[in-house]
């Protein structure tokens, strides 16, 4: 599972919890996400992609572009489309997200999260993630604008082995049709 995944169930991990039925259940059909992280430890995009060859550097450019990817100095960004099932958004206002997100967590990490405060409308947490390799990762969440249509997520954090790092996302309802996208 990637970084934004993690995130992204991570959040709604939490906000999924005890209070649940508090929170508003989003719709089920085509989203749109935009995600921005920021890091010491993302790789120069620009350098690569000017260190490859001509045909190879078109071809990344072509996919970046048709994926809404944009990369600077320290930080990525990229909008990506989802389809969020009928089953997916049942299974947000119970226990069943929150251990399929255990599941997928690395097998030899734990994290410790506390909900810090849960409205309607938002939740803010803060955990603390300990690796088998020593790594241990803070990390403060805030989960805002929620509704049928939206969300917004904010993350920070330090990792004692990767430094600071920051990532935000916006997501919005598009459509009740997901189209060919499953």
């Amino acid at each position: 599972m990637n970084a934004v995944a993690i995130s992204i169930a991570f959040g709604f991990a939490v906000a999924s919890g005890a209070h649940a039925q508090d929170l508003p259940k989003r719709k089920p059909g085509l989203w749109e996400a935009q995600i921005t992280t920021t890091s010491a430890n993302v790789p120069n995009m620009q350098e690569r992609l000017a260190n490859m060859p001509p045909e190879k550097r078109a071809q990344m450019e072509a996919y970046m572009k048709q994926k809404g990817m944009s990369f600077g100095t320290g930080s990525y960004a990229q909008t990506t489309q989802f389809c969020l099932t009928a089953q997916q958004v049942a299974e947000e206002g119970n226990k069943a997200l929150l251990s399929r997100f255990q599941r997928n967590m690395e097998r030899d990490s734990r994290c410790e999260e506390k909900v810090f405060t849960r409205t309607s409308s938002e939740v803010r947490f803060h955990a603390v993630c300990h690796a088998a390799d020593g790594d241990v990762s803070e990390l403060d969440g805030h989960i805002y604008d929620l509704s049928p249509e939206s969300v917004a997520l904010e993350f920070k954090g330090k990792s004692t082995q990767k430094g600071e790092f920051q990532m935000q996302q916006k997501a919005r309802w598009l459509a009740s049709d997901c189209g060919s996208m499953k």
